[in-house]
């Protein structure tokens, strides 16, 4: 009887440690919160955005507005939304350093497919 409790509670063990494998494999956050695929990309076009509005013609404010609403409306998001959700990456530091690492990359990417010297 004692050898099967101690294969009952081996394969507990073994569930239990596959489970947190698994779940710790895919960075996510809590619902409510851009998911950090999300806030890649969302994070990408609102980088260009910022770019695009400081190169531009007129007023630096208006055009930061502006584009920053496009990017928002792209993706479905509120300003509010995007607040809450920075917040929270900025709280949990491993998360937006892995997102902006990504975002590096695919700029470097992009810049040398344009013939940049990186």
């Amino acid at each position: 009887m004692r050898n099967h409790t101690h294969r009952t509670l081996g394969f507990w063990l073994v569930v239990m440690a596959f489970v947190m494998a698994v779940s710790s494999c895919k960075p996510s956050a809590p619902s409510g919160i851009i998911q950090p695929d999300v806030m890649e990309d969302l994070l990408y076009d609102y980088h260009l955005a910022d770019a695009m509005a400081y190169s531009a013609e007129g007023d630096c404010n208006q055009n930061l507005i502006a584009y920053h609403t496009a990017v928002f409306k792209k993706y479905d998001v509120t300003s509010a939304e995007f607040d809450s959700s920075m917040v929270y990456y900025m709280r949990h530091t491993k998360l937006l350093h892995d997102i902006y690492v990504k975002l590096g990359d695919r700029l470097t990417a992009e810049a040398q497919a344009m013939g940049a010297d990186v």
